[in-house]
């Protein structure tokens, strides 16, 4: 046997068929599962429109010398369920103002203007300021319409070169207020 043992360990398979051990059948498990998942029942609300009883207006109908006169005392009250539950009510969109901006320099010395390309959401009166570190160096107010626009600022004559920025200011007929601002080097 000892022989035998060695020369399993060395070939990596048992040397005789007697050594190995048949495992047992183990029978298989099955289970089950409920394909019907039980309702739960969900609770009911019941809500009461109160809506006040207005009077309706009273109708004369004349026909061959005789009068008619019909007064409602109060409008017909809905019965259904469905017709006592309040409409949802539905958050109108706001319109909101909004505004894209960006910015390129034209010409050269006392001849430079900026060039704005904006695009609003809505009409708006806008204010456009260029700046130079805490300079201004140029102003302009305008109307702009919905859509894309193109507006020019003309820069100072004394402005010097370097790294310069556009602050807007764009307001609409109802008060809604919006700014944008866009860097850019302005070129000597």
């Amino acid at each position: 046997m000892v022989a035998a043992e060695a020369g399993a360990g060395a070939a990596g398979a048992p040397a005789a068929a007697a050594d190995c051990v048949p495992l047992p059948l183990l029978p298989c498990v099955t289970t089950t599962v409920a394909t019907t998942v039980p309702s739960l029942p969900l609770p009911t609300t019941t809500v009461e429109a109160t809506t006040p009883s207005l009077p309706l207006p009273t109708t004369t109908t004349t026909s061959n010398a005789q009068t008619t006169t019909s007064t409602t005392g109060s409008a017909a009250t809905p019965t259904s369920p469905a017709a006592t539950a309040p409409a949802p009510t539905t958050a109108a969109p706001r319109n909101t103002l909004s505004v894209k901006l960006s910015a390129r320099v034209r010409g050269h010395g006392a001849r430079r203007v900026v060039e704005l390309r904006l695009r609003l959401s809505g009409p708006a009166r806008v204010t456009a300021l260029l700046t130079r570190g805490k300079a201004i160096v140029g102003r302009a107010t305008f109307s702009a319409r919905t859509g894309s626009n193109v507006r020019t600022v003309r820069v100072a004559p004394g402005a010097t070169s370097g790294a310069a920025a556009v602050a807007l200011g764009a307001r609409s007929a109802t008060g809604q207020v919006t700014r944008a601002s866009y860097r850019f080097r302005l070129p000597r």
